[in-house]
């Protein structure tokens, strides 16, 4: 299942991922925001309506573990998809007990992303339908 109206943010500082994501998922009927430190991030996130971060864990100002932790304490439904050229098991763990949906290294390809989007935003809708029945 597919949720077009989905927003999506796209945080990395390399332009070529960055404008990459952006293009292959707007094609695919996605609104996509895009940041190329954590301060921006922040910015944009903290305006509101995205579903979805997917966030480098090197930035230029903050490591994206902090990105992660901004956006679980203040939207914990939002699904966070940390990517990474620097990966280690240990910071696989840590992003995914910090609430990472999905960890994924640096090269991958569009069609290894995709799906993962589609069920991190389908995550997050049946979450937030959960909270609104409480």
């Amino acid at each position: 299942m597919q949720h077009k109206d989905a927003r999506i943010l796209v945080i990395d500082d390399e332009p070529m991922m960055s404008d990459s994501l952006k293009q292959n998922l707007a094609e695919e009927g996605y609104t996509v925001d895009t940041a190329a430190t954590g301060a921006e991030a922040i910015e944009l996130f903290d305006r509101g309506g995205h579903h979805l971060c997917i966030c480098d864990l090197q930035l230029p100002d903050v490591d994206g573990m902090e990105i992660l932790r901004h956006v679980k304490e203040t939207k914990p439904s939002t699904e966070v998809i940390v990517v990474t050229g620097y990966g280690t098991v240990a910071r696989a763990v840590e992003a995914t007990k910090g609430g990472a949906f999905y960890f994924v290294e640096k090269p991958f390809d569009f069609e290894q992303i995709l799906p993962l989007v589609e069920k991190a935003i389908e995550r997050r809708e049946l979450m937030a339908e959960t909270e609104s029945m409480r």
